[in-house]
């Protein structure tokens, strides 16, 4: 609501002119106060709030100048009027550049010019006042819509994980054997992907990949996938298929198009000799060459039905050894950054919670 009237410090080196002025508008129904110079002033000011500041520019000390630069810089909804003398308009005209409100000439004989002036510079103040709110209120609004936003893209996020974590329960090629990989490869991306300075959000959609890795195996036999004894040329050109099933599965969603390279160039290898389409170097995307070293550790250090789980150090000596040609350079440093506990503590919670 709109103020009728304020509260005034009036600043002049000659008490007689500021304790008429004061007054004078004390019985326009305006608040006033007097100094006798701009130190006085400064101390007031900093004890009590002003509307507006009624101050003589030329004073002893402190100038009224120097109070308007003041007023701005530390009381900046503090409406500043200067008045002076014929002979210092210039500094007046001057001073409305930086920030005063209004000025007056001295003597004051036409009272009624002053209230003019005063009312003017006070309803000046109350309407940037009002906007500055209404900035800040909308300010607050967008805020306060943008983490509803982000609220509402969390949970999303959250429904997705949870649809994905009963998409890879229920594919039948994904027994609990290879759930538990997925879910441990995912983890371990994301390690390497935090150890390379990978932020959001291409640090979840290298997760993401990791973990659907494996999803385009649906479209490959389940007699393939479950064969208990070594795959014919026709059979393994089926496996060879799965990365680009399982891409074009991803990509036709929003949400998953940003994981889907991972999962078609994750069997690519460094020097150019993987599939499906044989990139090599910087060209096969960052996350793929991350989850490559990671695959080869989970497999490697698990127990499967045709061998035994080897120990970590002889994963990182197999690693080390492909370094250049399986596995980016840059990666497998990476990866030498995450120590065992790490690993280990991944993995046992996983096979905790999947029973292994």
């Amino acid at each position: 609501m709109k103020p009728q009237k304020g509260k005034i410090l009036i600043v002049d080196d000659e008490s007689v002119v500021a304790d008429s002025l004061a007054s004078f508008l004390g019985i326009e129904g305006y608040q006033c106060q007097t100094a006798n110079q701009g130190f006085a002033a400064i101390k007031q000011l900093g004890k009590e709030n002003f509307d507006l500041v009624l101050t003589d520019i030329r004073m002893p000390g402190k100038t009224g100048i120097d109070l308007l630069h003041e007023i701005t810089r530390s009381w900046e909804n503090t409406a500043v009027v200067l008045m002076t003398g014929a002979g210092n308009l210039q500094d007046a005209v001057e001073a409305m550049k930086v920030g005063a409100a209004d000025y007056i000439e001295k003597p004051i004989r036409n009272f009624d010019q002053l209230s003019m002036r005063i009312n003017r510079a006070l309803e000046r103040r109350w309407l940037i006042m009002e906007s500055q709110q209404h900035q800040a209120h909308l300010e607050r609004e967008v805020q306060r819509q943008t983490q509803q936003i982000q609220i509402q893209k969390q949970q999303l996020y959250e429904h997705y994980l949870a649809t994905l974590d009963i998409l890879i329960s229920t594919l039948g090629f994904h027994d609990t054997e290879t759930r538990g990989h997925s879910r441990r490869v995912a983890e371990y991306t994301r390690l390497i992907a935090q150890k390379m300075e990978i932020g959001s959000p291409d640090l979840e959609d290298i997760e993401l990949g990791a973990l659907l890795h494996d999803v385009g195996k649906v479209g490959v036999p389940d007699a393939i996938i479950r064969k208990p004894t070594r795959l014919n040329p026709e059979e393994w050109e089926k496996i060879y298929e799965h990365p680009v099933i399982g891409y074009n599965l991803l990509v036709k969603h929003e949400f998953l198009r940003a994981a889907a390279p991972v999962v078609k160039y994750h069997h690519e290898r460094y020097d150019g000799t993987g599939y499906p389409e044989k990139l090599a170097g910087d060209k096969i995307p960052i996350g793929a060459r991350i989850f490559a070293v990671i695959d080869a550790f989970d497999v490697i250090t698990s127990r499967r039905a045709y061998k035994e789980a080897k120990s970590i150090a002889e994963a990182r000596a197999e690693i080390n050894r492909c370094s250049g040609t399986h596995f980016d350079p840059k990666v497998v440093e990476a990866f030498k950054q995450i120590i065992d506990e790490e690993l280990l503590e991944i993995r046992q919670r996983v096979d905790s919670q999947f029973g292994e």
